[in-house]
């Protein structure tokens, strides 16, 4: 294969031409302005694409690219391709060979060049590597948001959809899958030709394509097909995953088309199954992309894990319609196709699981990952203005996933289940293999529903944050009643519509009454009930949004509720229950707190709970309480106390997956020499709590555990784990981790100082798995001084990673310090670096706990 220096020569050669022209004013990435000047005039846009990929991932890309479109009236064109002129080796417009002329990752051709009608570019190529995601044996694009034209030249933006033409040249022995089905196929020598159909009008973000040394096979129930590819070894749990994924995937899009009343609108359906893949899941149309280890799942898997599979399956199937059919204009909306991915995918969680309380399901699915962010200084509108593609990754947060769909629900509320799926229906209708913005959808839902939603749309769309709501007795000889206050921690007067409910006790039991909190004060009439009322709740159903503080109170360290100690526990209900906890929860952590009561309650709670999704959400407490709010000190004193309570939880419970959660908890929190030697036994499958049977993935982070909590010598048990591995994708994963857990300091600072070259960070979930355990908890102390060299990184984080790397790696960097001297590297960093304003909101939610949690062990401790 020949080397790039061969192909920059050749392109000096074939005239590509150097001759300046004047400068434009073009900058970097696709602005705005530019994005919505090219969709005025440029039509019926075509790419006829091939790739030749070689077996060597060293060697270079090589791309064709014949690019048509239409015009009314020539002028001068604006290509996208961050590469330059120096990968072009070929260039003819209209059929003449022209110069090229290029000025900050684009290339442009002058209007006497083109023509009214029809026009088209021919194009050779060196493919740039940024989104081409090699490995020795298989390599997959990724163009979300504006990456495609890091690959090849073209129309980087969404709202002008175009189809594509694909065919690949690649080695023998393997397979690929792209958005269109198989046209041809031939084998020469030792390379593969294919050639797909071409595609649906879609975005250059969407196109997709895979390859390399995967099984390939279609499965189907008779009725429907799709093709899978997978690495996976052929084992007991294989064919049981892969009649589960096609039975997901069959449901949903079953229900998507009666939802919608529009059947699946694509050609073909396939998914490919990657193993370190950097989301859980990707919607290319054709061709979704998942992360292997949350579709796969192992024997010993949680009925979370199962469900959370359905969920991922379910949102980006529900994507075919909500961002592939219809697709946002610009991705200041690309919340939008998020949010009803969510909201879809919820709906079908519900009807695919009746014996789950959904209502449940949904708080703990999304407000505990909306407050983390909303409650910080960093938060950001559901909404916010774009001015340019190279800046859409920031668009993407918990906001958009968690709090979008919270404001969905108060709006079907508002609104009703039928008149949303009507408007819903009447806007992928009117928008059908186009695009559409937020304010579209709103005009149509005003329009359907009759009603005003303008002051809902400001309130949860376009501001941030979120309410405090204080609940106060006014009693007189002429009032007798509630004042609930809405208050605005800005102090401006802001309030978030909504409806909410409130709870009341007595001898004889529990009244609920609903409430619409749409103003500053809501008035409740006080009757003989509530006169004798014991405890009072607020949002005792979990559907409000916001920190709710009557009831909760902390004095002198005592936790109290409405003058009586709280104890949640006794809530029969799970969703009561369940939300009360929640509620606990962010108010103190708002509030301050006495943290070793905290944990002690919280292990009280733990030890009567019985459902599964609120024992795991106390058990995400229990960790951040411990890892987070306690000292090294106190994490000793505690130690043996939790991991006292997790093994006598363990064998006190009979359900096998409320076990599995319980054990895969007590391997991360469990350090003492007891614990370490009891998890060493347990790598040997000795003396296991009954009903566990552990899973590869299990295996492993006992291995790593021991090793991170152990001596130096214990290190061992991970190279003994990969001696009895045989997953090569696995292997490899835990080789690349081993020197993040090593008790030698020189070890771990040499593999930090190898994370700054971009080489080093390409398989992204290794890294953010690897920063886990290089700022442990029990490293803070030597870590602590990695702090300020991560910080240094984000601007290149952001130009080099996926749209979620930047905050995972400032999240793991972060989490579980409390010391003054991090909060001091923080503060110093984002009051001295020249941080756009996205960065520093992603550092302020990224570091929200770290500052929470060294004031509130500074109040303890009275320093």
């Amino acid at each position: 294969m020949r080397s790039i220096l061969f192909w920059l020569w050749l392109g000096a050669m074939v005239g590509v031409s150097c001759s300046e022209r004047p400068k434009r004013t073009l900058a970097p990435g696709v602005s705005k302005e530019l994005a919505d000047d090219r969709a005025k005039w440029i039509k019926s846009i075509h790419y006829d694409l091939h790739f030749t990929i070689p077996k060597d991932q060293n060697e270079v890309v090589l791309g064709q690219a014949t690019l048509s479109f239409k015009i009314k009236t020539p002028k001068d064109l604006i290509l996208d391709f961050t590469e330059g002129k120096q990968h072009i080796t070929k260039w003819i417009v209209n059929g003449e060979t022209e110069e090229v002329y290029e000025e900050n990752e684009h290339l442009f051709i002058p209007s006497d060049q083109l023509k009214s009608g029809y026009n088209e570019i021919e194009i050779d190529f060196v493919a740039g590597a940024e989104a081409l995601n090699r490995t020795e044996d298989y390599m997959y694009t990724l163009f979300v948001p504006n990456k495609a034209s890091s690959a090849f030249p073209c129309f980087d933006q969404p709202n002008l959809k175009s189809t594509f033409s694909l065919s690949l040249d690649y080695p023998s022995g393997w397979s690929s899958m792209a958005n269109a089905k198989v046209k041809e196929e031939t084998v020469h020598g030792d390379q593969v030709k294919v050639v797909f159909e071409k595609t649906e009008a879609i975005s250059t973000y969407l196109f997709a394509f895979v390859v390399g040394d995967f099984d390939k096979r279609v499965l189907s129930n008779g009725t429907f097909s799709m093709e899978v590819m997978h690495r996976e070894p052929i084992d007991s749990m294989l064919e049981t995953n892969l009649d589960e994924i096609l039975r997901l995937h069959v449901q949903s899009l079953a229900w998507l088309e009666s939802y919608t009343g529009i059947a699946y609108p694509f050609h073909k359906f396939g998914v490919s199954l990657i193993p370190g893949f950097q989301f859980g899941g990707m919607e290319h149309p054709g061709v979704i992309d998942y992360k292997a280890s949350l579709l796969m799942l192992e024997s010993s898997a949680t009925a979370e894990a199962e469900r959370r599979r359905t969920a991922l399956i379910a949102h980006e199937t529900a994507h075919m319609w909500f961002g592939n059919y219809v697709t946002m204009t610009w991705f200041d909306d690309v919340w939008m196709k998020e949010v009803f991915a969510s909201f879809m995918a919820d709906k079908i969680v519900a009807q695919l699981y009746p014996e789950v309380n959904d209502d449940l399901v949904f708080l703990y699915d999304h407000y505990p990952s909306a407050y983390a962010v909303d409650r910080t200084a960093g938060t950001v509108p559901i909404r916010q203005p774009l001015a340019n593609l190279n800046q859409a990754a920031n668009m993407y947060s918990n906001i958009i996933y968690d709090k979008a769909p919270i404001m969905m629900r108060q709006l079907e509320q508002r609104v009703g289940e039928r008149v949303l799926q009507s408007a819903l229906t009447d806007y992928l209708d009117s928008f059908s293999y186009s695009n559409a913005d937020w304010e579209d959808l709103m005009t149509i839902l005003q329009r359907v529903s009759g009603e005003d939603l303008s002051a809902f749309n400001q309130a949860w769309v376009y501001q941030t944050g979120m309410p405090f709501f204080e609940l106060k007795e006014v009693r007189s000889e002429a009032v007798n009643e509630f004042d609930i206050i809405q208050h605005d921690p800005k102090g401006e007067g802001r309030v978030w519509p909504q409806y909410s409910d409130i709870m009341f006790s007595d001898e004889v039991g529990f009244v609920k009454e609903n409430l619409t909190l749409d103003k500053i004060h809501t008035v409740l009439p006080i009757n003989a009930t509530v006169e004798d009322s014991r405890m009072i709740l607020l949002n005792a159903g979990g559907q409000g949004y916001g920190v709710f503080t009557h009831g909760l109170g902390y004095i002198k360290g005592e936790f109290l509720f409405n003058r009586a100690r709280v104890d949640l526990s006794r809530y029969e209900d799970d969703l009561t229950r369940g939300a009360a906890y929640i509620n606990l929860h962010e108010y103190l952590l708002q509030e301050g707190f006495h943290p070793q009561l905290y944990f002690y309650f919280l292990q009280n709670y733990l030890r009567e709970e019985k459902n599964e999704m609120i024992i795991a959400y106390l058990l995400s407490n229990l960790e951040q309480v411990y890892d987070q709010f306690f000292n090294g000190s106190m994490r000793a004193d505690n130690v043996a106390q939790i991991e006292s309570t997790l093994l006598a939880k363990l064998d006190a419970v009979e359900d096998v997956q409320v076990k599995t959660s319980l054990f895969n908890a007590y391997i991360r929190m469990a350090s003492s020499p007891e614990a370490v030697d009891r998890m060493k036994q347990f790598w040997e499958s000795e003396g296991l709590p009954d009903g566990i049977m552990l899973s590869s993935r299990q295996f492993e982070s006992l291995a790593l555990n021991i090793a991170l909590k152990g001596t130096a010598e214990d290190e061992s048990y991970i190279d003994w784990q990969i001696d009895r591995m045989d997953n090569e994708d696995r292997i490899k994963r835990l080789q690349f981790i081993q020197p993040a857990v090593s008790h030698d300091s020189a070890v771990r600072m040499s593999f930090f100082e190898g994370l700054k070259k971009p080489a080093n960070r390409k398989n992204e979930p290794w890294v953010i798995s690897a920063l886990y355990y290089l700022h442990h908890p029990i490293r803070n102390e030597a870590s602590v001084a990695m702090i300020a060299p991560s910080l240094q990184l984000l601007e290149e984080l952001q130009q080099t990673g996926d749209i979620f790397f930047t905050k995972r790696w400032l999240d793991q960097t972060l989490y579980g310090y409390n010391s003054a001297t991090a909060v001091q590297t923080v503060r110093d960093f984002i009051e001295t670096a020249p941080l756009d304003v996205h960065t520093r909101n992603k550092l302020l939610q990224s570091s929200d706990l770290l500052f929470r949690s060294e004031k509130n062990l500074s109040e303890y401790l009275g320093e």
